[in-house]
This record gives C-alpha cells, sequence and structure tokens, in this order.
C-alpha cells in the first residue's frame, strides 16, 4: 500500500505536508471545515484537488474535486483515477478522526 501512495505522489506531485499536523489531513491542507465536513487541498503545478468529506448520520461522503491547470494534469489524472479510488478509504478514515476530535 505504501508503495502505491508513493507512486500516486511521486505521478501526481501534489505538495503535501509531511509528518502530522493540526492543520493537516493524510498530507492535505485543511481548507475549511464546518461542524460535519472538511475540504482538504493540495496542488502540483499541472493540477489542483479538493476533497470535501462529509459525516452524516453515520454515513462518510467523499468528492473530489479537480482542476486540470496544465494538459498533463488530464492524461495523469487518467492514470491515477482508479489508483485515487483505491486510497480513498483510508482518507475518509482518518478525515473521520480528525471531525470527531474537534
Amino acid at each position: 500500500m505504501l508503495g502505491l501512495v508513493a507512486g500516486v505522489l511521486l505521478l501526481a506531485r501534489l505538495r503535501l505536508h509531511r509528518g502530522r499536523s493540526a492543520d493537516t489531513v493524510a498530507g492535505w491542507r485543511i481548507g475549511a471545515r464546518g461542524d460535519d465536513w472538511i475540504r482538504l487541498e493540495a496542488a502540483s503545478w499541472f493540477l489542483t484537488g479538493n476533497l470535501v468529506v462529509r459525516v452524516t448520520d453515520g454515513t462518510l461522503s467523499l468528492v473530489t474535486l479537480l482542476r486540470f491547470d496544465r494538459l498533463p494534469g488530464r492524461v495523469i489524472w487518467a492514470l491515477l483515477s482508479g489508483i485515487h479510488r483505491r486510497l480513498a478509504p483510508g482518507l475518509l478514515r482518518d478525515a473521520r478522526g480528525r471531525l470527531r476530535a474537534r
């Protein structure tokens, strides 16, 4: 799993934060948050990503929003989208923990 994450980060070139911080979840910067949701953000030179996680009635939802800032973003996302769907459950567990800690 760790190798898969490293591969995604290498291809996407997202600027993620290292280590634990109250301002990040899984390396993504917390852009905004509410009582039952959190918006995470990260960018590279060719794409900008936002992940919105919402917890309601015991249900966890994730929305991925991407802006392709340059052509490579569209091409690379086509390759990474399947991997993103495999990694998303772990990100959801981490975000749920942050929301519960509030």
